[in-house]
Order: C-alpha cells, then structure tokens, then sequence
C-alpha cells in the first residue's frame, strides 16, 4: 500500500499512523444465525401496485367468457344424434322425447343439451319408459357435440289374443305392443294364440268315453296345478294391458317348440292355437284343415310330436288326415282320433 511522505505538520503524522492502525487492526469474525426461508413473499403485481383493481377486473372477464364458452356457447350444444338399431320406432320419434327432455334448464339459466351437463341414463329412462317395444339403450357422447344412441328391440314371437285385444309378446311372455300398432315383415311368421274362457270346440264329454289314460292324465294336471298354487281358476278374463305378463316363460317355450317340431315332422300347417289359460297347461292347435290337434305342457314336447308324426305317417291315408275332425294326444303314448 502507497502511503504520503510524513510531513512535518502535525495533522498529516496522526493521519498516517490513524492508516498503520487501521492496516493491523484486528478485526472480528461476524455471527451468522440461522433463519427458515420465507415461504410466502410479497411480490409486485405485474402492473404494479397502483393497477391492482384492473387485475381484478380483466381476471374476472377471463372466468365469465370461460364459462360462458364451456356452458353456453354453441360449439358444446348436442346438435348431432345418431340412431341405430331402430327398425319399429322412427328417428323422428325419438328425437322428440330427446328435446322434450332437454326443455326444461338445470338451475334455471344451465342447458341440459350441453355436452357436459347431460345426463345419459335420464335420456335412457325417458326412451325406455315412452316405447315399451324397446328392450335395451346405450347412449354415447362424443365430443363436443354428439351423441349415439344404440337400440335393442323386443322380438315379437307371439300374437296373444284375449277379448278379441291383441298383443304382441316377446319371449319372456310380456305384452308390449297391440297388434294394429306395428308393422311385421310377411316373412316373418308369427304364431297366434286365441285365450278363451270355455272353448266351443273342446271335446267336453271325454273322461265318460272310460279312456283310463286320458283320466290320469288330468289328474296329473291337477296335481301340478296344486303345487303350483295355480289351481284356482279364473273365472272372468281380463283385458290385456301393456306390460302385462300374459304367461310364464316354460309355457311360452314350450309353444315355440311345438310349433317348430310340427313344421319340420308334419305336412300340417297351424293357423293358431287356442288356450283356456296358462294354468291348465293345455294348447288346441288348429289347422288349415279344420282339425283340432291337442296337447299338453307337462309331457315332453318332442315325444307329443314323435306320435303324432308317426300317426300321420303309419296311421292314416293323406285322404283320412285332411277328413279329421280332431286329434287327442293328452294321454301319454296313446292317440284318439274321429
């Protein structure tokens, strides 16, 4: 380090030994504390203190035109609906239960046509509950805009008829359409069954005629009918409703599959079959001949028609089958005839 020349004055001696002094002085180490960072620091606005209020303004506008875009705008608004599997109900019907559905607001001012608001199962109730053809629905949504909607359809296997109303039932013996309502291919062929209280046509005075088969036979239908608590008949037929369960599936089974063997083992063609109801378990077929063929659901179906193809076939001439008045098959391996 450079120092001045001493002078003689005074003044400039002390200021040089006042600098040697400070040269060798010693100096004293610092104490350092510790202290935990600050996690939360003030900073500065991005325009500064003064335009605080215009932050709030502009972040305000940034949150209403957000939801104004998700919830209102037109870009998310379902203006697109696909439909598939539909061959009974129209397009155009469906489309009208998914507007009448989307009328009414959520929270008076939200859209419930709004992709993100709309809620796929209420749509699914409202088309289940207005067609009762329509066996099951799967909504999709596809952004941003659409929707596709698949359609299961009951399958009409059966016309029951019941005071001169019918329906069409599917396989689980549920009504769920009359008959004028809806339009069948003439391809498809579907069986027909009259439901009646007393049968004109039914051989009445049968268990007198001593045919010890046929009487065991009844009273096996009788037994069946106590165990099942189904004994008890009824008196008075009731119109048929939609929805309503006109028999149980093993009966409906069964005429499925008496109706099948007969086409495929006989030359006979069924027009349709009548019943006194599910309870007694018995099925009058008639044929476009005129004849009376009758069965029972206790016995095994297929047995009832193996007798019957071989009566037709071992029994009797083409000429005498299309001359019958009835044949009776209720009686186990044994056949009646006139």
């Amino acid at each position: 380090m450079a120092y001045r020349r001493i002078k003689k004055n005074k003044k400039g001696i002390l200021i040089i030994k006042q600098k040697l002094r400070s040269i060798f002085k010693f100096r004293k180490k610092k104490t350092v504390t510790w202290q935990p960072p600050k996690l939360f620091t003030k900073h500065k606005s991005f325009f500064g203190r003064k335009n605080y209020n215009i932050n709030k303004i502009i972040l305000f506008l940034t949150i209403f035109l957000f939801v104004y875009f998700i919830f209102f705008s037109n870009f998310f608004l379902i203006n697109q609906i696909y439909i598939k599997g539909n061959m009974i109900i129209s397009n155009e019907k469906i489309e009208e239960i998914i507007k009448k559905n989307n009328i009414k607001p959520i929270l008076v001012i939200f859209p419930r046509n709004n992709f993100f608001l709309s809620n796929e199962k209420a749509i699914e109730e409202n088309i289940t509950n207005e067609f009762s053809e329509i066996k099951n629905v799967t909504i999709k949504k596809k952004f941003p805009n659409k929707i596709e909607i698949e359609i299961i359809e009951k399958n009409p296997l059966i016309i029951w008829c019941r005071l001169e109303n019918c329906f069409y039932i599917d396989s689980e013996a549920i009504a769920f359409m009359p008959e004028n309502n809806m339009k069948i291919n003439n391809d498809q062929k579907l069986i027909k069954i009259i439901e009646e209280i007393e049968i004109e046509e039914e051989i009445k005075n049968i268990k007198n005629n001593n045919f010890e088969n046929l009487i065991k036979n009844e009273e096996k239908i009788d037994k069946t009918e106590k165990q099942t608590g189904d004994g008890e008949k009824e008196k008075s037929l009731l119109p048929i409703k939609i929805n309503d369960k006109v028999a149980d599936s093993d009966f409906i089974l069964f005429i499925l599959n008496l109706n099948n063997n007969i086409e495929k083992q006989t030359d006979l063609k069924i027009k349709y079959y009548k019943t006194k109801g599910v309870k007694t378990r018995e099925i009058i077929a008639y044929t476009n001949k005129n004849t009376r063929i009758y069965f029972n659901a206790i016995d095994d179906v297929e047995e009832q028609s193996i007798y019957l193809r071989e009566f037709l076939s071992k029994g009797l001439d083409k000429n005498e089958i299309n001359t019958l008045e009835y044949i009776y098959l209720k009686s186990g391996n044994k056949i009646f005839y006139k």
